[in-house]
């Protein structure tokens, strides 16, 4: 008897635990809505979603390869990080975290968009990874968007919280143009140097962009 008492709560943990790991998909959003009125955005399990718009996400995924998230059309900003488990160089298992970077794009209803990277194979790729960490969004196989690195103070009071709760995703969206890098913007001193380098590789010539590149070759 006292087995069957045992049994019923191990299979109903069971059950429950099934019935979550099935769950299809992350809703990005409040209400319900019909699939067909939303996206869909696909990302490896080593990709974790960390803010979308002016919300900081601390979600827990079903741990499966690839992780479905469900949006509303229109513009998202989103901030992702790359964190994984390896086996480091005393053998012992370390937890990588990358910097965060940030993916700006506009969803379309029906449509599917899924990330990429460079997964590393070992810990020495993934310790470069946590320094150099990149995605990108395709969609029907064709890139669509690239991340660019989050600025130090890119998740603080002028973008997600505080004072950013009263501005619209469509002025996040906006603002997120200088912030992110825009290549038509002359940079400020202390931005990114990738903000400066985008900015003078866009605006040098066609014999200056070569010359660069040989240089490259060679340093």
């Amino acid at each position: 008897m006292k087995q069957h008492q045992l049994v019923f709560p191990i299979i109903l943990a069971l059950l429950t635990l099934n019935a979550c790991t099935n769950k299809n998909f992350i809703p990005l959003y409040e209400n319900t809505k019909p699939v067909e009125q939303t996206a869909l955005l696909t990302a490896p399990i080593q990709i974790d979603l960390i803010y979308h718009n002016k919300q900081r996400k601390n979600l827990t995924p079903p741990y499966k390869s690839m992780v479905n998230y469900r949006l509303l059309p229109g513009k998202h900003l989103l901030g992702f990080q790359y964190q994984d488990m390896h086996t480091n160089e005393d053998n012992d298992q370390e937890v990588i975290t990358s910097k965060t970077v940030l993916l700006r794009f506009t969803a379309e209803a029906g449509k599917s968009y899924q990330i990429d990277f460079d997964k590393p194979e070992n810990y020495v790729a993934a310790k470069k990874l946590e320094e150099h960490f990149q995605i990108s969004l395709s969609q029907n196989q064709k890139i669509i968007a690239t991340s660019s690195y989050a600025a130090e103070n890119i998740f603080e009071e002028s973008l997600f919280s505080g004072a950013s709760f009263s501005k619209s995703t469509e002025e996040l969206f906006q603002e997120s143009d200088v912030k992110l890098g825009d290549p038509s913007t002359s940079p400020e001193k202390n931005d990114a140097p990738i903000q400066h380098l985008k900015y003078w590789w866009t605006n040098a010539s066609k014999t200056e962009q070569d010359n660069f590149n040989e240089w490259i070759k060679l340093n």
